[in-house]
């Protein structure tokens, strides 16, 4: 008569089981990332290849006289056979988009660096106005426009205002000196929307650069009613070294604005001399919602301010829109934007962190 296993026998044979299980699975997953990775570089190796014989046969498309950098458009080398129009991205299953870009840096030693930048990812329902200074117009990269081109459906295109020097666009960014302290000749971005919402998400990928020991703020954004009835601002306020975001809401009374300041990034979440994030802001009624660097770092509800309490979500993103100051009071904003967009809509924080990553990787920061 054949005997069972013990209950010792047993619990060995799981030990032993759960062990092959706990040196194996690891290994297996490892090997499919590296089989990944793999399959990765071979479509960036790809990629890079056919912008670079696209590159050797189109060379006066670069003045790398004058700049480092040089972009060549992904629909530009579908549209001439470089690449096939169904070359999937393995890193996001999907068919590469003709949006995407190819960036080439110049070395010292005269050789060229091929980075590709993908815009796939961004959520793009309810999309009011994007720019990206990658894609600075519809047909690509200039970097002497003054038209930041709206490369959303709707077309909200934004004028550069005194942007003086030939580092205004700089590789991947819009670049604001700070020069013109206090003046209303500040460099500045200026734009319309077309369309008023009762609630919106504003998110801006930037840099902050370094201001002065004595300067005081540099704002970022700026919206205005069209009859100037009630205004709201973002803005840095530097302070020892860090910078804390504040939102500033306006209204006017007696031909005067009243305005009231409210601390939107706690001070553990302050910004530092350089620092590259995301900010993000919602608002729907009297609820705003805070974010950084996808995540959220404050809720305010401005139901509780005496003089704003009214204020209603197309009372504070309407009409006028400026990226930077113009006003006199304020310190020209110091530092580079990425890229500006706009929802006529609350975005959930999962499509806030998506915004931001596909931003991380875009930009190459």
């Amino acid at each position: 008569m054949k005997k069972g296993f013990t209950l010792i026998e047993l619990l060995g044979i799981i030990v032993i089981l759960g062990l092959i299980v706990a040196f194996t699975v690891p290994s297996l997953i490892n090997l499919k990332k590296n089989e990944e990775q793999k399959e990765y570089d071979n479509f960036l190796k790809n990629v890079s290849l056919a912008a670079e014989t696209f590159y050797q046969t189109n060379t006066k498309m670069c003045d790398f006289d004058n700049y480092t950098y040089c972009y060549i458009n992904v629909s530009d080398l579908i549209e001439n056979d470089y690449l096939r129009n169904d070359l999937i991205n393995p890193k996001n299953k999907n068919v590469i988009s003709y949006l995407d870009t190819v960036i080439l840096e110049k070395n010292e030693d005269n050789t060229i660096k091929y980075y590709y930048s993908s815009m796939y990812g961004y959520v793009k329902d309810n999309l009011l106005v994007h720019y990206d200074a990658i894609r600075n117009t519809n047909s690509g990269h200039d970097y002497l426009t003054t038209t930041w081109e709206d490369i959303s459906e709707n077309k909200n295109n934004a004028t550069l205002k005194n942007f003086t020097s030939v580092d205004t666009w700089y590789n991947n960014s819009l670049n604001f000196s700070g020069k013109n302290y206090n003046s209303t000749n500040s460099e500045h971005v200026d734009f319309n929307l077309n369309d008023s919402s009762d609630e919106f998400t504003i998110t801006l990928y930037t840099k902050q650069g370094k201001l002065a020991e004595n300067d005081y703020a540099s704002r970022l954004f700026h919206s205005q009613k069209k009859d100037l009835s009630s205004m709201f601002k973002v803005y840095p306020k530097y302070n020892a070294g860090v910078y804390t975001i504040y939102l500033e809401f306006a209204i006017k009374e007696n031909e005067e604005y009243v305005t009231t300041f409210i601390q939107a990034y706690p001070d553990n979440y302050a910004i530092k001399n350089d620092e590259v994030y995301g900010i993000t802001i919602t608002c729907s009624n009297s609820d705003y919602e805070i974010y950084k660097n996808g995540s959220l770092v404050k809720s305010i509800n401005i139901s509780g301010y005496n003089k704003i309490s009214n204020l209603k979500c197309s009372d504070v993103l309407s009409s006028n829109a400026i990226l930077g100051n113009t006003d006199g009071f304020l310190r020209a904003y110091k530092g580079k934007i990425y890229n500006f967009k706009i929802y006529n809509k609350v975005l959930t924080g999962e499509q806030i962190k998506q915004n931001y990553e596909v931003d991380k990787s875009r930009y190459n920061l």
